[in-house]
């Protein structure tokens, strides 16, 4: 299941697992909220079915939305805020799920914001291989960035081109980095070339007092006295 792989990246990222005794059949479900030093007012519940179809998941709209809301509310273990800022975090097969259902999901927003993770099973176990070769534990955001900046952003150019049929540990990262909130993509720093001492090193002596004296230079390259103007700049005497 998917969930779990979500779970860890919660955890990673300074989020606490809330218990729950809010159950509902064929389903598992977690509830978060994060660490205090955060700074945020915000809830993510995690649901995931563990056996579906397209007309169950049709419930989660019509049903199980609102019975979740209810009982979570009247749980006691959530704040205030509970109500207006909780994300629900939908995961769910893709065999299970057709695209205009995604849809239908993603765009009521009532009781909760709703955001829809489709996989395949190519993709899981794709993910899960690479993250025990690699021997990756901990999936939090400095870790989900180095995957889709890896091999110098060549995996990243090659999806794109490719994406339409490519389902591995890349798609789904992909997938998971877009449907969570608070993961957040930030492009590295880097020293930026001193460009003049580039060209510097590239002449000679002479070349960079000609170089100097062009740079130093106020001259309107019009007229007869072109010839004149190079030969001063160049210290060349005229004949």
């Amino acid at each position: 299941m998917i969930i779990d792989i979500i779970e860890n990246i919660f955890n990673c990222n300074d989020y606490n697992l809330k218990e729950m005794s809010v159950q509902l059949e064929n389903m598992t479900l977690y509830l978060f909220e994060p660490q205090e030093h955060l700074n945020k007012q915000e809830y993510f519940l995690l649901l995931e079915f563990i056996d579906t179809s397209n007309e169950e998941v049709n419930k989660l709209i019509e049903e199980y939305a609102q019975v979740l809301f209810e009982n979570i509310i009247s749980s006691g273990k959530v704040k205030q805020y509970f109500e207006k800022n909780c994300t629900l975090i939908f995961c769910v097969n893709e065999k299970f799920i057709d695209r205009t259902t995604i849809l239908s999901i993603e765009e009521n927003l009532y009781n909760f914001k709703k955001n829809v993770i489709v996989y395949n099973d190519a993709e899981l176990n794709d993910l899960r291989g690479y993250l025990s070769a690699h021997e990756v534990s901990c999936l939090n955001n400095r870790e989900i960035k180095s995957i889709i900046n890896e091999r110098g952003g060549e995996s990243f150019i090659n999806f794109k081109n490719l994406s339409a049929s490519i389902s591995n540990y890349y798609s789904l990262t992909l997938k998971l980095f877009l449907k969570i909130p608070f993961l957040v993509y930030t492009t590295e720093e880097k020293e930026l070339i001193n460009l003049d001492s580039q060209i510097s090193m590239q002449l000679s002596r002479h070349q960079n007092i000609i170089l100097q004296n062009i740079l130093d230079s106020d001259i309107e390259w019009s007229g007869d006295d072109v010839h004149e103007k190079i030969s001063n700049i160049w210290n060349i005497k005229n004949d």
